[in-house]
């Protein structure tokens, strides 16, 4: 059973790290102020992650707040949908409303999504059962954005706080449970769907021929024309026939589930959701490998890391292009447990 037994978050504003990080704080904080208005002292705090401190173990305070807060606010955009961290923030939400739902009866509006911004993607099948509009959050944003109705209608902007200031009151008072984060970790992803997420093709073998000319080994008693064995027991398997080829020792196909760990690894270091930051990622990877990436850079953060890990497995020195972005990653994040993930895959650990 959960032992927390601090006050919980009023509501947990849910989103992709992107350029307009700035105008995400400045909705929540509006939010938030909405909330306490209704609530008053019993309010508890929104829950944004770019107001974490300085040293935060950061996945356990997302884990704390997803398993705590009452509502969830979604941001939605196409890069929401590709993340990792996205998918278990709302999985974790969905879980808590199952839960709590009697058989047979309806699930509380414990997920509210918002449109911020037009999506170009198709959203997964978890969102196509909720109503992304309502009559009370005003014309401009059932027929556009938030983000949008924010930059260029503060009257409009005002008539979706007051409304989202009333349906977050309204979730609180359903008072879901809480969830112990160990037991949360468990819950599978609602999305990203990941085999589907990871189209990367898997590599041939790196081969090398084996020369016609006779044995390859030291041994002796062999046939004329060099040593059949390698000076090992008897037993030892001899050379391969001549003109045929053989695996490199140690360059084995990368499984599909060796890339999916190391895309999740990646993809968690709290790092690279600054913009800046992944900009710098990319540079340093590209310098590193001596030429540029030709990646999708205008695709979602995950996309773009699902590329970058199918291009280092599928080139010739694949061991020292992986360890290149890893090696990267240490420089940026040294000390996120994501980094130390990315590099035990890479040793085999």
């Amino acid at each position: 059973m959960p032992t927390d037994t601090t006050v919980p978050h009023s509501f947990f504003t849910s989103y992709a790290h992107r350029a307009d990080e700035d105008l995400v704080r400045r909705f929540h904080a509006d939010l938030a102020a909405e909330v306490g208005y209704r609530l008053g002292r019993t309010a508890g705090p929104g829950f944004l992650d770019q107001e974490m401190g300085l040293g935060t173990h950061w996945e356990e305070r997302l884990y704390r707040g997803a398993c705590a807060a009452k509502v969830m606010v979604v941001l939605a955009t196409d890069d929401y949908f590709a993340s990792t961290w996205c998918g278990r923030e709302w999985s974790v939400f969905a879980e808590r409303a199952r839960r709590h739902t009697p058989p047979g009866a309806e699930q509380p509006a414990v997920i509210l999504p918002l449109r911020w911004i037009r999506l170009r993607g198709t959203p997964p099948a978890v969102m196509r059962g909720l109503q992304w509009t309502d009559a009370r959050l005003g014309t401009a944003y059932n027929s556009g954005y938030l983000l949008d109705v924010m930059r260029e209608d503060q009257l409009e902007y005002a008539r979706v706080l007051h409304r989202l200031g009333d349906l977050v009151s309204d979730a609180v008072e359903v008072n879901l449970a809480r969830l112990d984060p160990d037991e949360a970790r468990k819950i599978p992803l609602l999305f990203p769907d990941e085999p589907d997420a990871e189209q990367v093709p898997a590599p041939p073998p790196i081969t090398v021929p084996v020369p016609s000319g006779g044995g390859t080994g030291t041994g002796t008693g062999g046939p004329s024309g060099g040593g059949a064995g390698t000076g090992g027991p008897p037993g030892t398997p001899g050379p391969p026939e001549p003109g045929t080829t053989v695996p490199v020792p140690g360059d084995a196909r990368f499984s599909l589930g060796y890339k999916t760990r190391l895309v999740d690894a990646i993809d968690g270091v709290a790092k690279l959701r600054d913009p800046q930051s992944w900009e710098v990622f990319l540079n340093w990877v590209a310098d590193e490998w001596g030429g540029p990436l030709n990646l999708g850079m205008g695709s979602a953060r995950r996309t773009v890391i699902i590329e970058l890990v199918g291009k280092a497995i599928n080139r010739p020195d694949r061991a020292d292009a992986l360890q290149a972005i890893v090696s990267v990653l240490a420089l940026l994040a040294p000390d996120d447990p994501a980094t130390l993930q990315a590099q035990a895959i890479i040793d085999g650990r």
